[in-house]
């Protein structure tokens, strides 16, 4: 589901290249997704420092609607992806 796929990305994400494991996330869902209907999510880096990094992203669908809101806030390890 997108959801799990965003939460996803933010985790591998969030990290700048470090694996990190969230701390906090929530969503709010202000309108209905229909069959058919091409979302788009778009992050921003709210904040980040060496253990901790904040995301706002926000989920439109093709008109340019918002459908959802997502919060995500994670703790940076010191390991590496690669």
């Amino acid at each position: 589901d997108k959801v799990a796929q965003m939460y996803s990305a933010i985790q591998t994400g969030a990290g700048h290249g470090m694996k990190s494991v969230s701390v906090e996330t929530s969503i709010s869902h202000t309108k209905q997704c229909l069959v058919g209907d091409v979302i788009t999510a778009k992050a921003i880096e709210k904040s980040i420092s060496n253990k901790i990094a904040i995301y706002e992203i926000t989920i439109t669908n093709q008109k340019d609607e918002t459908v959802a809101l997502f919060k995500g806030t994670v703790y940076r390890t010191s390991k590496d992806w690669l």
